[in-house]
């Protein structure tokens, strides 16, 4: 297994697939997104490639939640 070490924090990272929440708005969703991680949830690292699952998520849900109708105000 691979390690590398964080250069802030100094924690060993291994390579490893965490679960985010992605909102915009109401609108949610789950994505695995992988990365060099610690064992504890502190900083990982993240390459592009490693946040394009991510992207896409919020890139959808954006245009999702923009073709919502507003709710109107009330009066």
């Amino acid at each position: 297994m691979e390690i590398r070490i964080h250069p802030t924090t100094g924690k060993a990272l291994t390579r490893q697939v965490r679960s985010e929440i992605v909102s915009f708005g109401s609108l949610s969703e789950s994505v695995d997104v992988p990365g060099w991680c610690p064992d504890d949830n502190s900083d990982s690292i993240h390459s592009a490639a490693d946040l394009s699952a991510r992207e896409e998520v919020r890139r959808r849900l954006r245009n999702v939640g923009s073709c919502q109708p507003s709710r109107p105000l009330m009066r």
